[in-house]
Order: C-alpha cells, then sequence, then structure tokens
C-alpha cells in the first residue's frame, strides 16, 4: 500500500492512520483533549457499568499499559463514540498478567516484532445501537474503528494482534470477517459476561475474506468509501456487549 493513499503520520516510529467512512472518522489518538475523552468513556464502561476496574473520583480509568500503547477512536467531529487502545510489541501485555489465568497451558505468548495485544474497546452508550452499512449488511460502528486498526497494522508491520473479548464479542469478529482464534479457556467476568482471550492473524483477514467474503474485504480494503448516511439505530434487545478488557 502507498503511504501517500492514506493519512500517516511518523510518530514515536509508528504510522498514524485516520479514515473517514460513513461521514465518521476512525483515528490514531495523540491530542490531550481526545485522549482525556477516551479515559472518561473507559472509566464510564469499564468502571460504572461494568465494575471490572475500581471506580475513582477524577472519572479517569486508566492503568500502566497506556505508557506503551497506540489509541484508536472513532469521531464524529470531535465527539468519540468508539475507543480500543493497542499496546505495542516488546512492551507487557494484559494476558501476560490480569488475564494469564484465561491463556491454555499449551499457548506460547507470542513476544515478536509482528505481535501486539488490543484492550478496553468500548462505544459511547448513545451511540451502541448505531450502525454502518457494508454492501447489503450492516454493522456496529466498531467495524470502522477494526478497519483503521487493520490498516495501521499493515502500515506498521503488525500482523498478530491478543485480544480478550466477551464471547458474543468474539463471534461477530469471525462473523464480520475478522478470523479470532482462542488461545485459552472461557472466564466468567464480575458483571456475568463470558469473556475470553484470543489472537487475531491479519493476514488470515486477507486470505479468507477475499475469498469468502469480497464485498466485505473490498469494502475493508480501501482506505475512504463513498459517504452515506448512517441508517437508523436497531432495538437495544438484540445487541450483545461490545467491550474488550
Amino acid at each position: 500500500m502507498a503511504l501517500d493513499k492514506i493519512s500517516v503520520n511518523k510518530i514515536n516510529e509508528y504510522y498514524d492512520v485516520s479514515i473517514n467512512e460513513s461521514l465518521l472518522t476512525s483515528r490514531t489518538m495523540h491530542r490531550y483533549e481526545e485522549i482525556c475523552q477516551a479515559y472518561r468513556l473507559r472509566h464510564q464502561i469499564f468502571a460504572e457499568a461494568l465494575h471490572w476496574v475500581p471506580t475513582c473520583t477524577s472519572r479517569l480509568e486508566t492503568d500502566d499499559y497506556d505508557i506503551h500503547a497506540q489509541h484508536f477512536g472513532v469521531f464524529d467531529k470531535d465527539e468519540l463514540l468508539c475507543y480500543l487502545r493497542l499496546i505495542t510489541p516488546g512492551k507487557p501485555f494484559m494476558i501476560e498478567q490480569e488475564f494469564n489465568s484465561l491463556i491454555s497451558k499449551d499457548h506460547i505468548i507470542r513476544k515478536m516484532d509482528d505481535t501486539g495485544e488490543v484492550s478496553r474497546l468500548c462505544i459511547s452508550p448513545h451511540v451502541r445501537t448505531n450502525r454502518v452499512p457494508i454492501g447489503t449488511y450492516i454493522h456496529s460502528i466498531s467495524i470502522i474503528l477494526f478497519k483503521s486498526l487493520y490498516h495501521w497494522c499493515k502500515i506498521n508491520g503488525i500482523r498478530y494482534l491478543y485480544i480478550v473479548v466477551a464471547h458474543k464479542v468474539l463471534r461477530m469478529l469471525n462473523i464480520i470477517g475478522v478470523p479470532c482464534k482462542p488461545v485459552g479457556t472461557q472466564k466468567v467476568m464480575p458483571d456475568g459476561i463470558i469473556a475470553l482471550a484470543a489472537i487475531i492473524d491479519c493476514r488470515d483477514i486477507e486470505i479468507k475474506n477475499a475469498i469468502r467474503k469480497p464485498t466485505a474485504f473490498q469494502w475493508l480494503s480501501q482506505i475512504q468509501s463513498n459517504p452515506m448516511k448512517l441508517p437508523p439505530p436497531v432495538r437495544e434487545a438484540y445487541l450483545p456487549p461490545q467491550v474488550s478488557a
């Protein structure tokens, strides 16, 4: 992929990515105000709603992993709608510490230059029912986030991504063409959600989707889709929780 076809910025040895999709923008984040938005959203979801982490008076959810993380967000103008972080290669992963119990004894955690870890995936509650059209299907706006993540990994030479997600989210990712291979056993989280650890092979995304889901793969591969209005939200009752640890 030619770098002049995508909005990139070389910062801290990694290229940044910015993609416009369905009147929204999905990109890497560095500005102080944007990072604070992300920490507030994380506190709202993981501390106040799910109780996966303790609440704090600052209402900002942060940890030591943020020091070595790349932050990704989907924005409507300046408003953060959806977020995840990627812990870069060579740094400590959550699956090595907090979620080590989810990893099978037979699985050796990759610590190569082509391997990172995705965590803290979350969607702002007021847009959780919003959907994005892809061909004849509609998906959660988180798919735009994964699109920018895919292009970031491709540009920066990252092939493998570890992720700890709810079982329903893992199924959703496989359905939309992001193959996730479990690397351990399931665990019931404090809020009752069944979570498990998995690994994503970005090359599998290309190989499997090019054959099985050519329309979805074409959408994923192209940097800029035709602008279009978002479809109406779907009923809340039909939505799985869209979070990762």
